[in-house]
């Protein structure tokens, strides 16, 4: 019942999304801890999305967003080898081919 309730809750949000974001699984309330390699402020999920894909000086394997401040963290951990920490603000974004 529960999960049905979540996914009710998922499918009735609407959301934009480009091409670069659709490469990611999404995971709400969530973030990895002090893994950021690289912080982009003021921006949307769609720009860090493809500023995650097209980074040159790390492999970046996911990207947290932080609705309250549009702040995008870059990461190359993801939570195949980084546990995930719960924040009501946050969106985490990770690769779906890490």
């Amino acid at each position: 019942i529960i999960a049905k309730r979540l996914t009710e809750k998922l499918s009735s949000q609407s959301l934009s999304v480009n091409a670069a974001q659709r490469q990611f699984f999404l995971t709400y309330n969530s973030y990895i801890s002090g893994s950021d390699d690289k912080v982009v402020q003021n921006t949307s999920p769609e720009a860090c999305a493809s500023s995650c894909r097209s980074e040159a000086s790390f492999i970046c394997r996911s990207f947290e967003f932080d609705n309250s401040t549009n702040r995008c963290a870059m990461s190359s951990k993801s939570s195949y080898n980084t546990g995930l920490a719960s924040a009501s603000n946050y969106r985490f974004f990770e690769l779906s081919k890490c």
